[in-house]
Formats: C-alpha cells, structure tokens, sequence
C-alpha cells in the first residue's frame, strides 16, 4: 500500500498592521487510497496526488515519503532510539556504505533501520520474539532491503563470528555482560557504541571493558528547539532532554 507525506502549509493572515498565523505547519502519513481529515476539513482520497493542492483557503504539499519518514512513525513495541542520539553514531563512527554493522537489542528496529540508509549491511540481534515481530513489521513499511534479523543470544560470543564488524551497538539493560562478544566480532579499528538511560550502567561498562577494547568518551545529547517567526524568537516550550547516554569505545 503506497504511502505519501502531506504538509498542511502554514497560512496567516493580518490584523491592520499586525500578521496573525492560523496555523502551524502540519505533517501527515497517510495511505494514497484512504482520505484525509484535518482540524478544518477533509483531503478526499482522490485529491491526494503528489504535488500542491488548494482546498478552500489551505494549502498542501503532497511528496513521496522518505525512509525517515517512515522511521520516525515505527510502532513501539520497545523504548525507541531518537534522531538526536542517532546521529552521533554516525558522525563519531565514520560508517559508510561499504560498513557492516551489528545491532544489539532490535527494540523496535529504529537505530538499525536508520543505520542501514547508511551501511553496506545491519545485522540486528535479539532474542525476545514480541520486539522481533513489532521490528519486522515496521522495517516491512520502509524499502530497507539490508536488515538482516539475527534471533541469538548477543551474550554467547560463540554465536558469533570472528573480526567481522565496523560497528556494534548495544542496547540492552546489562551491556557489560556482551564485551566479550563485543571483543570478539569487532575488526581492529571498530567501534562499540552502548546507549544507556542510566550513567551507572556506562560507568560499569566502562570498568569492565576487556583488554583491547579502549574507551573513548561519553556524552548525552540535549535538544532544543526554537520557534521562529517573523516578530517570534524563542525557544520551544517542549524539548527534547535526556534520553539516554552514548558511550564510545574503540577496539585497538
């Protein structure tokens, strides 16, 4: 079932002097053959075309919906990774299409999903069935063809193969207890990254990092956005705080 991005475009209108927006700009996924309702009114099923479109006084954008798009809308059967913790991964790690990638939990898919617009290959490990069904669903509604999904124990390095990955990112409650794994798989020059809610469980990463794993650094990144407008400049009421911790280690 085809899927399109539709903005509602921001329409103001003045006061004498004085502009007076109606409405922000708004964003909505919707299935090509379905309609769509608004706060004001309707979008018909047939009206929904790629392109611009005038309906009574508003205005839309139609487009083709990106695989962040898509991403940003996973279910969540899991705690789902943000853009914003994301992307240092990314930047810090140097990943690239020709990269492979070991993804440990799946949760519900996100940070694997995200890698593989940018790796070669993301094989995404975990062993609990209801995220692996909630994850494969969500991956079937983008076009990613370059997830493989891995139902082992990450904490048996023998499931595993040797000097195999660029990156390993690990997302569970004990990471600790997957450094030997981690150890194992990383090609010299790898990356681990771990991504935790609690700086306690950094902190005994960290203590127990085996011999060749180096630690690196962790940070938390905060967000903030800002509302801007022709007579408004201001930070957002609603941000985007702490979320979890992103500590970095390199095997060398």
């Amino acid at each position: 079932m085809g899927k399109k991005v539709v903005y509602r475009l921001p329409r103001k209108t003045f006061d004498g002097d004085k502009e007076i927006h109606l409405n922000d700009l708004e964003e909505f996924l919707v299935n090509e053959n379905q309609s769509l309702k608004y706060k004001v009114g309707e979008l018909k099923k047939e009206d929904i075309k790629l392109g611009r479109l005038k309906k009574d006084k508003d205005e839309f954008s139609i487009i083709e919906p990106s695989s962040i798009d898509l991403i940003k809308r996973y279910r969540r059967g899991a705690q789902i990774m943000t853009l914003k913790d994301a992307a240092p991964i990314i930047a810090k790690t140097g990943i690239n299409k020709e990269s492979l990638v070991i993804d440990a939990g799946t949760g519900s898919g996100s940070l694997a999903s995200i890698l593989a617009n940018i790796v070669g290959e993301v094989h995404t490990v975990d062993i609990n069935q209801d995220h692996v069904k909630v994850a494969k669903k969500n991956v079937e509604k983008t076009n990613l063809k370059n997830i493989v999904f891995v139902e082992k124990n990450i904490l048996e390095p023998a499931n595993f193969e040797k000097e195999k990955y660029d990156l390993f990112t690990l997302d569970i409650s004990t990471p600790w207890n997957a450094l030997d794994t981690a150890n194992k798989v990383l090609k010299k020059g790898g990356y681990l990254v771990v991504y935790s809610p609690s700086i306690t469980q950094i902190q005994k990463t960290v203590n127990e990092l085996p011999k060749y794993l180096q630690y690196l650094e962790t940070i938390e990144v905060i967000e903030r956005a800002w509302k801007v407008g022709e007579k408004v400049l201001r930070p957002e009421t609603k941000d985007h705080g702490h979320t979890g911790f992103l500590c970095f280690v390199r095997k060398l």
